[in-house]
């Protein structure tokens, strides 16, 4: 199946490897990459704003020189507005299949004082979003090859939400030959105290209600296998499952929340983005 995916970009310094990983989507499926830069122009003069503009179109279409040489067609877009909301309109109007982006991760209050571009594009999109966060892309040595394994070894929390239901579903839009295996994990939260031999029963109904995720990937030819754990934190447990499994890429449903009651009540889904050793593709 042929795919289209957008690129946002702010040069940052691991810039060029993303742009490699995207090169090698190209086996993947990817034939058009939207490349985009959001510009910055609340304290600049009209003059200044045109310069601008041009430059960064010249540096969108040099960033753009490794994926045409791999045969992916690239399309520039320069926008002046409010960031995460530009990135959400180009994505809808370009109808692109992905959203790939570069992050760096941030605690709660940075977040609060800041903002997060790469967090509001996630929770208010309709494509799926794949985010590096950059201490990861630095650990790709081989950014080819990522790309056409990330895939192969995948943790997806599901907590029987629509969302969650949505992320597996996601598994089977991938390449066929891209998805080997699909740990279906669920987390019961424990209080202090208890074990996991406290929850048997509890164990036993999730595993069954499990069984029909993975029956369902079943009948796409994907491997999966069903895993219930115990503990008091749910980020904790789902961290310890991709480092126990040895997981190469999570899908996580992005859930609902507002901004506001994310920061005040937390949200499963953002915790782990900030702490997973591995990359997260976020479905909404």
């Amino acid at each position: 199946m042929e795919r289209t995916l957008l690129l946002a970009t702010d040069f940052d310094s691991y810039a060029p490897k993303l742009i490699e990983i995207v090169a090698g989507a190209r086996a993947r499926g990817i034939v058009k990459c939207v490349l985009l830069h959001v510009l910055d122009t609340s304290a600049l003069e009209m003059p200044v704003i045109s310069k601008s503009i041009d430059q960064t179109y010249r540096k969108l279409d040099d960033m753009g020189a490794p994926l045409r040489a791999e045969g992916i067609e690239t399309i520039t877009r320069v926008e002046t507005g409010n960031r995460s909301h530009d990135i959400r309109r180009v994505a809808e109007q370009e109808k692109v299949d992905v959203i790939v982006m570069g992050t760096t991760a941030k605690s709660n209050m940075q977040r609060l004082l800041e903002g997060s571009v790469s967090a509001a594009v996630t929770w208010g999109q309709k494509a799926p979003t794949l985010l590096l966060r950059d201490d990861i892309l630095n650990q790709i040595d081989d950014p080819k090859s990522f790309s056409a394994n990330w895939s192969m070894n995948l943790v997806v929390p599901v907590d029987f939400s629509s969302s969650s239901a949505r992320a597996v579903l996601q598994c089977t839009h991938f390449e066929p030959t891209a998805v080997g295996t699909v740990r279906l994990l669920h987390v019961i939260q424990s209080k202090r105290g208890e074990s996991p031999d406290d929850y048997i029963d509890q164990i036993k109904e999730y595993e069954f209600r499990l069984s029909a995720f993975a029956s369902m990937l079943a009948d796409h030819d994907i491997q999966a296998e069903i895993v219930v754990r115990v503990g008091e934190d749910k980020k904790d447990e789902i961290v310890a499952e991709i480092k126990q499994a040895q997981a190469t890429g999570m899908v996580i449903g992005g859930g609902g929340r507002s901004s506001f009651r994310t920061f005040i009540l937390g949200s499963t889904s953002r915790s782990v983005l900030l702490e997973s050793p591995v990359p997260v593709m976020v479905v909404p």
